[in-house]
């Protein structure tokens, strides 16, 4: 078993067998050195959380717009596209009324990894990775949603992708992401243009200064502990 993420080499491997009568072991020792990457591990994620920025994106989502879902329904004013009028419901209401469409929607979530860290303490490491397992653990669950995701970090990017190949491309990136110190030159996962018309969540080690309202959440890691139905992260806003 290995106790944690990154990049494994097993320099020697024996392999044992008391297969198929079990009154004796053989093996086979001496095999060529073979290197394995070791994911984060994937826990169950506060459900309270998930329904909240689940609901946030539907909230961005449905807005008004040229797509095609019904958003609502409003009286008829001077200038309106006179296509859009229902007339059925003008007919009961006597009143002109037209209807309104909400924006076609555009699965896609940007998760801003911050993999800054101001200083590499024990405690401050140890937080670290708990933000990592909450960002593997985040983009399982939007995977799995349906989601096109792509991850940014200060270190790179996965593109966006869906499926299992693109969870697997998200787990291998983060199996091997280190910290790195806080520049200027790497702050660019900041601007709103790098999340190409995406819904945006920012994930952090560390609370964000101030507000940045083109994230539709921000979240910093605060641990984990075990519950009765397994691991459950424990995530502050």
């Amino acid at each position: 078993m290995i106790p944690r993420r990154g990049e494994f080499e097993f320099r020697e491997l024996v392999i044992s067998t008391s297969f198929p009568l079990g009154f004796s072991v053989r093996g086979l020792a001496g095999m060529a050195p073979e290197k394995v990457i070791v994911y984060p591990e994937i826990v169950r994620l506060n459900p309270n959380f998930l329904a909240d920025v689940l609901s946030e994106i539907e909230i961005r989502l449905n807005k008004p717009g040229m797509g095609t879902e019904i958003f609502g329904f409003r009286k008829y004013v001077h200038g309106d596209d006179r296509r859009f009028i229902n007339w059925k419901l003008s007919a009961k209401t006597d009143e002109l009324i037209v209807t309104k469409f909400s924006q076609d929607q555009n699965l896609q979530v940007t998760l801003v990894f911050d993999n800054a860290l101001a200083d590499t303490t024990p405690e401050a490491l140890e937080r670290f990775e708990e933000t990592v397992t909450f960002a593997a653990s985040l983009g399982s669950f939007f995977v799995e949603k349906g989601f096109k995701v792509q991850m940014l970090t200060r270190s790179g990017t996965v593109p966006f992708g869906e499926g299992n190949k693109q969870l697997l491309a998200m787990l291998t990136y983060l199996a091997l992401i280190e910290p790195v110190e806080r520049t200027e030159a790497t702050d660019h996962i900041y601007n709103p243009q790098k999340l190409s018309n995406s819904i945006g969540i920012l994930i952090c080690c560390e609370p964000v200064a101030k507000p940045l309202a083109h994230f539709v959440h921000t979240f910093h890691s605060s641990g984990a502990e075990p519950t009765s139905a397994g691991k459950e992260a424990l995530i502050s806003t």
